[in-house]
């Protein structure tokens, strides 16, 4: 029996499993016939082990000798194609790309700006975006988000905008939900309170900013934040478990497991607050768009949501009625029309008309399946692959030359 060909995912970030859009990638290729590797880094407070059948992890060695030998080892699976995640997975597609001599893409998740890498960048987040943008030049295609975040990318990378595909980060199928009380049993929530839920990120300063909304919600309704790791930060403000419950039972394992949270909410919370003291959280959190994957995922499982600083999401919720936007913090008041009319069928309709992967994954299996009939065999790239490994050894052996040198003056 012959092996099936196989995609490489090139995602250091490690997180497939929370991650709607991607998980959604590995199953739809996975379902064409093929097989996916996710190769990447091992953490410990990350959701890794088995993905599903038809896709596995491959993790990166501990060393630089370690993992170069995995990487050679790709020379024995039958891959016909390499996707890079974001600057680092792009960096790493391009070699192992060149040096298995098949095409790649690229799919952004997070841009980087250069007039930020500029003011608060490290050498390694000015090598990195350098190195992102010459390999974005052998791309085959790249895949982001929506409108105003491909603008972004084509400036930001170099890259022609008739080169961009464009594919929310969103899962597939919608779902209708059984209602529990998930959260009021684990928690001690009164039975007649309503939950507006926060997912994401949490420290101490999102705790605070949590927090500010409190007085501003109605009487009947409470906010419940789950974190999307597990949640170290000390609590002891004293509206903690009054009006703001903070979820300390662990995280959702896999993204398709989240209607066991979403079965005991009311409305979602998808509050985002720019912020530029990284090259992460500012202009790539201006222009957040259709990469939030939790608004996604509310909708997805027919939960209404509240949006806060969210570009195009101000202007959807209000115009489809699935939600609305926070102007100001009295608008919370606003919650309990959610509770009424039609909210949550609005949410999974839009969903099903405008976000289910399935919508967008035959334009990135197009490129695949075209570039896999045309791509051919190069016979000289693997002895140029060896080269570079040999080249890069001399470098560094000169280096340590010169320290050593250096060292006896």
């Amino acid at each position: 029996m012959c092996d099936k060909p196989k995609i490489l995912i090139v995602h250091p970030e490690g997180n497939i499993k929370g991650n709607p859009n991607l998980m959604a990638i590995a199953k739809l290729i996975v379902q064409k016939g093929w097989e996916v590797l996710v190769y990447s880094l091992q953490f410990d407070y990350v959701y890794q082990g088995d993905i599903f059948p038809g896709a596995r992890f491959v993790y990166f060695g501990n060393s630089p000798d370690e993992t170069a030998k995995i990487e050679r080892g790709f020379k024995n699976e039958d891959i016909r194609f390499v996707i890079g995640i974001d600057d680092l997975g792009i960096n790493k597609a391009q070699k192992i790309a060149s040096f298995l001599c098949v095409p790649y893409l690229f799919l952004s998740y997070e841009i980087l700006f250069d007039h930020e890498i500029e003011r608060i960048g490290s050498q390694a987040d000015h090598r990195s975006k350098r190195l992102a943008k010459k390999a974005a030049k052998g791309i085959q295609c790249a895949i982001v988000q929506d409108e105003a975040r491909k603008v972004c990318l084509a400036r930001e990378y170099e890259i022609p905008e008739e080169k961009i595909i464009l594919m929310p980060v969103s899962n597939t199928g919608s779902h209708h939900l059984k209602p529990s009380n998930y959260f009021h049993d684990l928690l001690g929530i009164q039975p007649d309170k309503h939950i507006l839920l926060y997912m994401g990120w949490m420290d101490a300063k999102q705790e605070q900013r949590l927090l500010s909304f409190v007085p501003y919600l109605p009487d009947d309704w409470v906010i419940v934040a789950h974190s999307r790791y597990k949640y170290t930060a000390t609590v002891q403000h004293e509206h903690i478990g009054e009006r703001l419950f903070i979820s300390f039972d662990k995280p959702i394992e896999n993204i398709d497991e989240m209607g066991t949270l979403l079965s005991d909410c009311d409305a979602g919370f998808c509050t985002y607050e720019p912020s530029d003291d990284s090259i992460y959280t500012g202009d790539n959190i201006r222009y957040i768009g259709l990469s939030s994957g939790k608004t996604t995922t509310f909708l997805q499982y027919g939960v209404p949501v509240v949006v806060e600083n969210m570009n195009i999401w101000d202007d959807l919720v209000e115009r489809y009625g699935f939600g609305f936007e926070l102007k100001k913090l009295t608008d919370l008041s606003r919650l309990n029309e959610l509770m009424v009319g039609d909210a949550s069928n609005k949410a999974i309709r839009f969903f099903d008309d405008y976000l289910d992967a399935t919508r967008f994954f035959p334009a990135v299996w197009e490129v695949v399946e075209k570039t896999n009939k045309v791509s051919s065999f190069k016979p000289f790239a693997f002895y140029g692959y060896l080269m570079g490994v040999y080249r890069r050894h001399l470098a560094e052996k000169c280096k340590n030359s010169v320290k050593f040198l250096l060292g006896r003056k």
